[in-house]
């Protein structure tokens, strides 16, 4: 009876000796759900991160185009702007960027709309589409 072993409670038992298999197919399991978790995360930080670029550069387009003066320009401006913002941090390959002067409360303004591919790491159904996008709207003052 050399695998008997007496437990706590004073009763005699078998000594279990493949809980390090018990470990290992225990890891097996919840491994790959950790790591997709981990990739899910990452993902999510990245498509953030260049939404918030995006915005930021279609914010200081349609700012730079607003202080123009005339509406060809403005637009020139606005556009030539925000694709400066995007390709000085390499985003800019395939963003697509409209411009155009609009009415906002009785004064001229300038609205600047840019989409951006976003390839995800995850299925397309966290993102769909694939593509980021942002809309600004700024009046001209003065």
């Amino acid at each position: 009876m050399q695998n008997e072993v007496i437990n706590s409670s004073g009763k005699r038992g078998f000594f279990r000796r493949n809980s390090c298999g018990q470990a290992l197919v225990e890891s097996v399991l919840v491994l790959p759900i950790i790591i997709l978790m981990v990739i899910f995360m990452f993902d999510l930080g990245r498509a953030i991160c260049v939404k918030h670029v995006l915005d930021r550069a279609v914010r200081e387009g349609a700012r730079t185009g607003a202080m123009q003066i005339s509406g060809d320009k403005a637009v020139k401006t606005a556009i030539s702007t925000c694709k400066y913002s995007l390709t000085s941090i390499n985003l800019g390959a395939g963003a697509v960027i409209n411009a155009s002067i609009i009415d906002v409360d009785g004064m001229e303004g300038v609205r600047v709309t840019a989409t951006l591919p976003f390839n995800s790491i995850i299925p397309t159904f966290i993102f769909p589409g694939n593509a980021l996008s942002a809309s600004t709207v700024m009046r001209k003052e003065g």
